[in-house]
């Protein structure tokens, strides 16, 4: 038996190594075209494996974790920086074998059937950071962002912005499966630049195009390093950041693993080249707004791939 999986255009242009090895050791057989999609996968009888991702990615353990549910053996995923744990959590609750210590996840195959669960999705805390940012740009604001995940993995984002001196508040918090969700209220204010990391970038890595955006109006210098994996996304977004926010009139120098910006600095308006990547469009519609001049996406409607909603959640709450 057989499959074949395929993408979109984005999805296409992702590298499918890191997920490819580690399965491919573990007895599976996968071929790949080009370490890119469409990748063909035929059933084979898999092992457990212990095995230390080349770059931190929730997406990648997961991948093994779920892959070491139908193994022979345990299997052991060995993370240099912490991930995102949504799927240990989830394992965990549903009653998976399924054991967390340190910088370890190992995971033995299933015995019995998963628990049957019931659960309310928290809002999703990348895809709130564009409306918390906002809020915290434009003067006198004040947003109430509901039922949005707390999970300490996911909240790297809110973290920095406490950082930058951004007004935020949580107004209560409650737990569901395993999983923290809760309550924020975010006040315009006055950032500050600060310095993140290779260390920090794991838990922030699809709002940095957002931040980079809050970068131009925080007083000093913010400094990205260590974000390489930003250039293999749905497209180069290193590259894409800087490209856009040069012609928005910022002061934004490029590295092969980030960017320094300094400000404060009035943007203005242009052109915005999208590059097919949804959260490209949604963070400069955000320059946009916070510095009330006039941006035009060559591709509003990719924001289709995360959020179809986008445009009119954000209408109503302007």
């Amino acid at each position: 038996v057989s499959a074949r999986f395929v993408g979109d255009v984005s999805l296409s242009q992702r590298p499918m190594q890191r997920i490819v090895d580690p399965l491919n050791k573990m007895g599976a057989n996968i071929e790949s075209i080009n370490q890119r999609l469409p990748i063909i996968l035929s059933g084979k009888i898999l092992k457990g494996i212990s095995y230390t991702p080349s770059v931190a990615s929730a997406q990648v353990k997961s991948t093994i974790l779920f892959a070491g549910l139908g193994a022979e053996g345990e299997t052991t995923v060995t993370e240099s920086i912490l991930t995102r744990n949504h799927t240990e959590l989830m394992l965990n609750e549903l009653g998976a074998d399924i054991r967390t210590k340190d910088n370890f996840v190992t995971v033995l195959p299933l015995q019995r059937p998963l628990n049957s669960f019931k659960m309310t999705i928290p809002g999703d805390p990348s895809t709130a950071a564009f409306f918390a940012a906002a809020a915290a740009l434009i003067p006198n604001s004040n947003l109430i962002l509901e039922n949005v995940s707390a999970n300490p993995t996911r909240t790297g984002f809110y973290t920095v912005l406490e950082q930058m001196c951004g007004n935020i508040e949580c107004l209560s918090q409650w737990e569901n499966n395993g999983e923290r969700a809760g309550d924020l209220r975010i006040r315009g204010s006055q950032l500050e630049g600060i310095s993140i990391t290779k260390e920090d970038v794991p838990g922030i890595i699809d709002e940095i195009p957002i931040l980079a955006v809050m970068a131009t109006q925080a007083e000093g210098t913010t400094k990205i390093r260590g974000a390489a994996d930003l250039r293999v996304k749905e497209c180069d977004r290193i590259n894409a950041i800087c490209i856009n926010l040069k012609r928005m009139g910022a002061d934004i120098t490029e590295f092969d693993d980030g960017f320094a910006i300094t400000g404060p600095t009035p943007l203005k308006s242009a052109k915005i080249e999208t590059f097919g990547d949804h959260r490209i469009a949604m963070a400069f519609t955000i320059a946009g707004l916070a510095a009330n001049v006039a941006v035009k996406l060559d591709n509003p409607d990719c924001v289709n791939i995360s959020f179809p909603e986008f445009y009119s959640s954000l209408s109503k709450v302007l």
